[in-house]
């Protein structure tokens, strides 16, 4: 588990293979993240999510079994229904707990002592599907709980559709594969438009091609005006064709859309034309006589 600034994220324990995260914006709002082994994927909930104040408090009967101490807990169960000592913890620790209507019941027999309170959570909730929810200090403060395999019907979501325009800027490049850095990037564009240029720059000096040309394509397809000046030396400096070619429209499509002198345009294409590349040097050719034809 992490927590990424204010974001709140949330572990699903349970039985079975499959592993679950939960994610919270400020606003409280679920978006979840599912997992198969060790690899994530963001997830929309279930319909069938409850969202009611916690079930009521048990009986004092079982306190005597159930000690919570800062983030520890001591477990002393014979025979008890783990969602029991379960709502134990959760009336002792603060936080709301949320069993589905049809939770069958769990007897358990425990004795631990010193336990992490997430680690005495996951032992009595092995019997369940459960989400627990975190805030952004560790602490939990919400937990659901749903019959064993009853959270299948979570589908996958990309986190472009659920984490922060912010959140999403300061981590992108950070990410480990180039196809979740272009996604993001794209996403990023789409959603912020010019304010995207500076991390659309930070892309075009990648040492990577694929992304400094992700970077382009996303420019072109969203209307972002780069630098015009910074894409006219970079017509020149780049080393890979497909990359100067894509250069070639970023100039083109955006800057005549919001009006540049054709003039401006036809100068900074002209380099192109001397390119050592005939496909680049086609291209520049066909923007010309578009340029010039209307």
């Amino acid at each position: 588990m992490r927590t990424v600034g204010a974001v709140l994220i949330a572990t699903v324990l349970g039985a079975g293979i499959a592993t679950a995260f939960w994610h919270w914006s400020d606003t409280g709002k679920p978006s979840p993240r599912a997992s198969l082994g060790n690899e994530e994927q963001p997830c929309i909930a279930p319909t069938s999510l409850p969202h009611t104040s916690s079930a009521p408090d048990v009986t004092r009967a079982i306190s005597p079994g159930v000690h919570v101490h800062g983030d520890k807990a001591d477990l002393s169960l014979t025979s008890v229904s783990a969602l029991t000592a379960i709502q134990e913890i959760g009336r002792q620790a603060g936080f709301d707990v949320v069993p589905a209507a049809d939770l069958p019941v769990q007897q358990v027999t425990l004795s631990i002592k010193d336990a992490a309170l997430l680690d005495a959570l996951q032992l009595l909730t092995s019997g369940y599907d459960s989400f627990v929810r975190l805030a952004a200090d560790g602490r939990v403060n919400g937990l659901w709980i749903f019959s064993a395999g009853t959270t299948d019907l979570l589908e996958p979501l990309p986190p472009s559709e659920w984490v922060s325009s912010a959140e999403l800027a300061s981590h992108w490049s950070q990410l480990p594969t180039l196809a979740q850095k272009s996604h993001v990037l794209d996403s990023l564009v789409e959603r912020l438009g010019e304010n995207a240029t500076g991390m659309l720059m930070d892309a075009l000096s990648d040492e990577n091609a694929s992304l400094r040309l992700q970077a382009l394509d996303s420019a072109v397809n969203h209307g972002v005006r780069l630098p015009f000046d910074r894409l006219s030396e970079r017509l020149v400096t780049e080393l890979d064709t497909t990359v100067r070619l894509r250069i070639l429209d970023a100039l083109f499509y955006p800057w005549r859309q919001q009006g540049v002198a054709p003039a401006t345009l036809e100068l900074a294409l002209q380099p192109a034309l001397s390119d050592p590349d005939t496909a680049v040097r086609e291209h520049a050719a066909e923007l010309l006589a578009e340029l010039t034809s209307r």
